[in-house]
């Protein structure tokens, strides 16, 4: 079909106009091409570039739409989505790896006796050095800070400067952090225990900032595959956790003899040469672009004019008695204020708030936990291997969360941390490794179900303002862990029973949250359906809304 063009103000947005169902008629060839062409473009049919002098604002509350040319590209932006983020954006998640290979490099140890060997390991002789344990504890506690409520910093980014500007910026910060770490353990012994500290806590953090804005800004990958958001939302998360890899890797290697200090150097130019590329592979803006209100008014009135008998992706029945009051706006139209002061967000950020905390302290201490159980590192190392290999088993947890909806996936969530927390309270090591099994599932199923329940309830208009807020506000109550790890060192003189007991606590606390969720829900489809179902469709159905 031809192209519209819009006159607004003596601009001409220049857009694509792919064909919309129409009543049965005589076809032609140009309309068999046509409709070919939109069953390849995977129902996202209708597509626009915006034309120079085109504001962002003019594009807020227009119905989403893609590029063709992204389209297009779509398998070559997931794969390289994949490679960035497995490679960068989340190594802080190895930290039980580098928490071995810092102590290996005799790092902030000065007053702690080495002795018993273990597994080619030596360990302390009291079983704890507890002012290594938390100055690393401190160390550690501020980069995952960083590494969950930098993401806010970088929607703000996203939202202002576009996905080009800040992955570039963010794996310049991974290169940056990577080389502080790596000139902080340089020479060990001729640096005071300060120093040491001071150069792990900054390098740690700017790369923990940086694999943030990489994870965040690449998630919008997900918006080019409206048919799988969640089973693309889950790969990308899986990715995430393989990142953790990187670490356990610098670990096996340092057992081999392999220079700690030319590791890092190396992945530091990892990351700048993924951070050289950026420019020529990601687009200014994210991937979901929005249709100026002109185009979209231009297509209305012509898919009226050709007969069209378009449909939208509202479901055909509604509930006879859902009532919906007048005036009423779904909630992924509303207005950031209204989406952020929903109770659908005060309750996900509330159920994704605990389990971090719980997530986060784990993760720093896990092996702490499994030395007092008696591992010579064996299953310290699978837990690791377990978190970095997500990505095998995040396909399956993606098509659940399509398949049963996001509150029984949330309810599950809950059911996965309690069993975490009950199996660490047990003094068997084989246990533990049925816990690692369940830790690796658990964390890719929560952000999987934070990202995908964010952009399918409130859309991506204000993804980044909304996910990075809530990512702020868990990063924040996360500090705790760090004195529940002093709490648990000093008063509990190393014992780990209380704070595994509280969090089995918190999880059973989040039920009823959850069955308020899913009661809330169920009222909002309804009332969706209903007002969907009680005027007629006026956008033709090759427009894909968010």
């Amino acid at each position: 079909s031809s192209s519209v063009r819009a006159r607004r103000g003596g601009v001409k947005p220049r857009m694509i106009e792919s064909p919309v169902r129409t009543s049965p008629t005589p076809t032609s060839p140009a309309a068999n091409s046509t409709t070919r062409l939109s069953q390849a473009s995977d129902t996202t049919t209708l597509a626009s570039q915006p034309a120079a002098g085109t504001t962002r604002r003019s594009y807020e509350r227009a119905p989403s739409v893609i590029p063709p040319h992204q389209l297009r590209r779509r398998p070559s932006y997931f794969v390289a989505a994949l490679c960035t983020i497995a490679t960068t954006a989340g190594c802080i998640l190895g930290w039980p790896s580098m928490r071995v290979v810092l102590e290996g490099e005799g790092l902030l140890a000065s007053g702690c006796v080495l002795g018993e060997e273990r597994g080619g390991r030596l360990f302390y002789v009291a079983g704890l050095c507890k002012s290594q344990e938390l100055r690393l504890g401190l160390t550690y506690t501020i980069a995952s800070w960083a590494a969950q409520g930098g993401r806010l910093f970088a929607g703000l980014a996203l939202d202002a400067y576009g996905c080009r500007v800040t992955v570039t910026v963010s794996l310049l910060l991974c290169a940056l952090g990577t080389s502080i770490v790596a000139l902080s353990i340089a020479d060990p012994a001729g640096r005071s225990e300060a120093l040491q500290q001071s150069g792990l806590t900054i390098g740690f953090f700017m790369l923990a900032l940086g694999g943030s804005g990489v994870s965040l800004s690449l998630q919008s990958v997900a918006a080019l595959f409206p048919a799988h958001r969640s089973l693309v939302t889950t790969a990308l998360t899986g990715a995430l956790q393989l990142s953790s890899g990187v670490y356990l890797l610098f670990e096996l290697l340092q057992r081999a003899g392999a220079s700690v200090l030319v590791m890092l150097l190396v992945h530091a130019g990892v990351c700048l040469c993924f951070a050289a590329g950026a420019p020529c592979i990601w687009p200014a803006l994210p991937f979901t672009v929005h249709a100026p209100v002109e185009v979209v008014e231009e297509v209305q009135r012509r898919s009226r004019r050709e007969g069209s008998a378009a449909v939208t992706a509202a479901p055909a029945r509604a509930d006879p008695a859902a009532v919906p009051p007048k005036g009423y706006v779904p909630l992924r139209r509303r207005t950031f204020r209204e989406q952020v002061g929903s109770r659908q967000y005060a309750l996900l950020v509330l159920i994704f708030t605990v389990h971090l905390l719980q997530c986060q302290f784990l993760l720093g201490n896990v092996g702490t936990q499994l030395d007092e159980k008696g591992d010579d590192g064996t299953a310290r190392i699978t837990f690791s291997a377990c978190l970095s290999l997500t990505i095998l088993v995040s396909p399956l947890v993606g098509h659940f969360i399509d398949r049963f909806g996001f509150v029984v996936s949330f309810a599950v969530i809950n059911s996965i941390f309690l069993a975490i927390s009950i199996l660490l309270l047990l003094p068997s090591l084989a246990a533990q490794y049925v816990m690692a099994v369940l830790n690796a599932i658990s964390r890719v199923s929560l952000w999987s179900c934070f990202f995908s329940y964010t952009g399918a309830t409130f859309s991506f208009y204000h993804f980044g303002k909304l996910a990075g807020g809530g990512l702020l506000l868990a990063a924040t109550v996360s500090l705790l862990q760090f004195p529940l790890l002093d709490l648990t060192l000093g008063p509990f003189e190393g014992d780990f029973t209380f704070v595994n007991a509280l969090f089995a606590a918190m999880s059973c606390a989040l039920y009823p949250a959850i069955f308020w969720l899913a009661r809330i829900e169920a009222r909002r489809l309804t009332e969706e359906i209903a007002v969907a179902a009680s005027k007629p469709p006026d956008l033709p159905s090759s427009v894909e809304t968010i």
